[in-house]
Order: C-alpha cells, then sequence, then structure tokens
C-alpha cells in the first residue's frame, strides 16, 4: 500500500490563495486577533502556510492586533466588563501584554462609573443597601464581571451615596 506524499510546494501554491480567501471572509465580519485567525485557519489548512499567510495580512495590515485590541475593549466595556475581565479575555486571545496596557486604561473613574451603572442596571435603586447579603451580592457580581475591590468598593460607596 503506497502512502501518498503531497508535493508541499504545488500543494502550498494551490492552497495559498484559499487559505488568504478563508483568513478574509472571516476577518469582514469582525477583528480577529492573529491567535484567533490561527486557530480557525489551522483546522483545514497546514500551520507554516497559515502562518505564511497572517505574515502577509499583518504586512498589508489587514490584520493588526491593535484594532482587534481597540474593538475587543470598546465591544466589552459597552457590555459592561471591567478590566481584570477584558484583560483576562484578551490575554486568552493572545494579544501581547504592551497592547493590552495601551487600550486597558487605568483611570480608575471609569471603572468606578461603569460598576455603578452595572450595580444600577443590575439591582436598580435597591444597590447601594447597607443589608449585608445584599452587598454581598453586589459586590461577587462586579468581581465576576472583573471590577477590582478597589472599583467595587469605590462605586457601592458612591452608589449608597446617591440613595440618600
Amino acid at each position: 500500500m503506497d502512502i501518498n506524499v503531497r508535493d508541499l510546494d504545488n500543494s502550498d501554491e494551490q492552497l495559498a490563495p484559499k487559505v488568504r480567501l478563508s483568513a478574509m471572509n472571516l476577518l469582514a465580519r469582525r477583528e480577529y486577533s492573529r491567535a484567533e485567525l490561527r486557530v480557525r485557519l489551522v483546522r483545514k489548512y497546514p500551520f507554516e502556510l497559515v502562518e505564511q499567510t497572517l505574515d502577509r495580512l499583518v504586512a498589508e495590515k489587514l490584520q493588526s492586533d491593535e484594532r482587534f485590541a481597540e474593538s475587543f475593549v470598546r465591544q466589552w466595556l459597552n457590555k459592561g466588563y471591567g478590566p481584570m475581565r477584558i484583560r483576562q479575555e484578551l490575554k486568552l486571545r493572545e494579544v501581547d501584554e504592551a497592547l493590552v496596557n495601551d487600550y486597558l486604561v487605568a483611570d480608575d473613574e471609569l471603572w468606578i462609573e461603569q460598576a455603578m451603572r452595572m450595580l444600577d442596571k443590575r439591582f436598580g435603586k435597591s444597590s447601594g443597601k447597607t443589608d449585608k447579603l445584599a452587598e454581598l451580592k453586589q459586590m461577587k457580581y462586579l468581581q465576576q464581571r472583573g471590577f477590582s475591590y478597589q472599583h467595587i468598593r469605590q462605586a457601592m460607596r458612591q452608589s449608597e451615596g446617591h440613595d440618600e
């Protein structure tokens, strides 16, 4: 029984346009990190060919982890997530730490306001109550959404002030 060994050069020449088209079709829908694209494309195509294609797309500025990070942070911020959760999600998508730091603003006021909005949205006027059980639920909710302890305490303190 003969083992069918592919002629890689010939095969790569035929596959290269298909890899590029697949990548472009994905990027037409939304921004992807390089790692996300790699995972999706390697399911169908050889790793080396995928890497070459991704290198070309980056060089042509058709794929950009910077654009991806900016878009991702904006989307997740609009969904009500905090900086720790967004950082974790970007790390899972293998975005460079320097890019993450650039797009995750360290503006505590922004995150405190975001946490207060989420408290208000989830718990309504009952946010900021002194009932310990309600306070713990609110803290857990914000923690799961990725807010730091300092942001949570400050947001809850300010929410209490708004109820008075």
